[in-house]
């Protein structure tokens, strides 16, 4: 008869080390996964239904307002979608959001990242697809305003209680397909529903289904609903006072970024914390990754939080108001003369000179055969390099960046016409 296995002294230390050992090689290879790209584009489309009557406007503008923010993004690239009254919504999404969607995607070469919320009723069809909803369509004051968009108009006019849908599927085949790599780079996409029965998402077309085949260059698909494919949630009127699912998702996540440990920030560690905070018998989230190795980093800018009086309470008001910090990027300009050139001596001269006048500064000048000079500036500074590169007297190497999103470069890129002159006089 064999002796029953005795485990050795210390065994279950060693696997917990063990199991500890993968966890941290795991998070290890996530975090390389997540930093391997920069996101070239950055943008935000928050979509909800005029005819509402769960307070979804509110709710837009607090997701808008919140990702503007805390990622650095400039106005164009929030954009808050309202779909009208009297407008097929499905007919809508395909004609102007998508479009949308599409020129900005299209509008430069790189990895993009599409954040997309919705907010409002949902409900399950027969096929137990997932269908996001607005309020009733067609009241009489409605039907006498309705003008902007009436090559959408309902043929023949819809009853008065016609109720505006989506289909989940609808949207999800029209940005799905589109989040390929292709010429023009793979777009990420993170998709947030805040809705009854949000959970239906991985339902109508199932879970294994779902899944896009798996490409390590591919693009990360990520979706969070508020409630599980059971559940409703409860309208804002009768919240009495508590804070919304997107409330509390922009609140969770302004609390991250200005944690002082600055943790890296992903849906699944946001919503982590949402469920530690969850009252018992509340609503449980939803979170599953359609396509991607590895969660998406959100490209927050670092900024610093306000003074809080009660650590455990934030203050809301005082997290909405943070002022955009200043943001810096470190350089290796590489003058293409010769070090004793007239030229050359000019541009050093003047770079030393120009701390006072730009936000920059200057941490060294090294002469060998050629000129190299190390400074970090300001992005918007950053058009002056791009003036001197433009007429070819340097070279620049981005030795350091602290920001992932290139939206704000943008603006700075096209020559300035003081730059330029002073190029030309330094030939």
């Amino acid at each position: 008869m064999d002796s029953p296995t005795v485990p050795l002294p210390g065994a279950k230390n060693a696997f917990r080390r063990t199991d500890e050992a993968m966890r941290m090689l795991n998070e290890v290879e996530e975090a390389l996964q997540q930093r391997k790209y920069r996101y070239e584009l950055v943008f935000v489309v928050t979509v909800y239904f005029q005819t509402d009557d769960t307070g979804a406007q509110e709710d837009s503008a607090t997701f808008a307002t919140g990702m503007k923010q805390m990622l650095g993004l400039p106005g164009v690239s929030v954009i808050e979608c309202m779909i009208p009254r009297r407008v097929d919504a499905a007919d809508f999404w395909l004609l102007e959001i998508r479009p949308k969607i599409e020129a900005i995607t299209n509008s430069t070469k790189g990895r993009k990242l599409l954040i997309l919320h919705f907010a409002g009723h949902g409900t399950v069809d027969s096929r137990r697809g997932l269908v996001l909803e607005g309020g009733q369509a067609n009241t009489p004051e409605t039907v006498e305003t309705f003008d902007p968009y009436d090559k959408y108009a309902l043929e023949p006019p819809a009853p008065k209680d016609y109720l505006q849908f989506i289909e989940w599927g609808t949207i999800r085949s029209s940005l799905f397909d589109k989040a390929r790599r292709g010429a023009l780079g793979a777009l990420d996409i993170i998709v947030i529903l805040d809705c009854c029965y949000a959970g239906v998402f991985g339902i109508g077309t199932t879970h294994t289904h779902s899944k896009l085949p798996f490409d390590p260059h591919g693009a990360v698909i990520e979706i969070l609903a508020a409630t599980d494919k059971d559940t409703r949630t409860p309208m804002r009127r009768l919240l009495g006072g508590q804070a919304t699912f997107t409330q509390k998702f922009i609140s969770v996540m302004r609390e991250m970024v200005g944690h002082v440990d600055k943790p890296p920030i992903t849906i699944p560690k946001v919503l982590a914390i949402l469920n530690t905070r969850k009252q018992p018998g509340t609503l449980s989230a939803v979170y599953d990754r359609l396509g991607g190795s590895a969660p998406i980093l959100f490209p927050v800018t670092t900024l610093g939080l306000p003074p809080q009086t009660d650590t455990s309470k934030p203050d809301l008001i005082a997290l909405g108001s943070w002022r955009q910090p200043c943001l810096y990027l470190a350089l290796e300009i590489h003058f293409t003369r010769q070090p004793d050139e007239a030229t050359t001596t000019s541009l050093v001269r003047w770079l030393l000179q120009a701390e006072s006048q730009y936000d920059l500064r200057v941490n060294g000048v090294f002469k060998a055969e050629s000129t190299i000079i190390h400074l970090t500036l300001s992005y918007e500074s950053l058009y002056l390099f791009h003036a001197l590169r433009s007429h070819g007297i340097v070279t620049i190497k981005r030795t350091a960046e602290n920001l992932y999103s290139q939206n704000l470069i943008r603006g700075y890129i096209d020559t300035k016409d003081d730059v330029a002159r002073a190029a030309k006089n330094y030939r």
